[in-house]
């Protein structure tokens, strides 16, 4: 007959801080619970990447002034060249081209071999 010995681990503050939905330090505290004596301490000098990540912040874009856009649809456009990647995808393309309209942000995107193919999307693009 086998028999299993149970052995309880202590978890760490950083386990405890994971499992509880990334609390913050002073929300942990022994005052303001009956049940934390099983919560050690925060360790000195300890920060969560989780943490620091989702409280990162970015600036909002600022609006385009009139100035800045264009009435006409396509009078205006803005391109990008992106590429070679790693990986070939499924259709062997290395390479894409992105076309942007300042007018109407309309954009499109074209799937190409060869950074030379470029010349021939934007031959493609004004004859559209």
């Amino acid at each position: 007959m086998q028999e299993e010995k149970e052995t309880a681990k202590k978890m760490t503050y950083p386990q405890w801080h994971e499992a509880l939905g990334h609390p913050s330090p002073d929300y942990l505290k022994s005052n303001n619970y009956s049940d934390t004596s099983n919560i050690p301490k925060v360790l000195k000098d300890w920060q969560c990447e989780t943490c620091i990540t989702s409280k990162s912040t970015k600036r909002k874009p600022t609006p385009r002034t009139p100035e800045e856009r264009c009435d006409t649809p396509v009078d205006l456009i803005y391109s990008a060249l992106s590429g070679k990647f790693s990986k070939t995808s499924f259709g062997k393309v290395n390479y894409y081209v992105t076309i942007i309209d300042n007018c109407t942000i309309y954009a499109w995107v074209y799937l190409i071999h060869a950074e030379s193919d470029t010349v021939k999307v934007f031959a493609s693009f004004i004859q559209e």
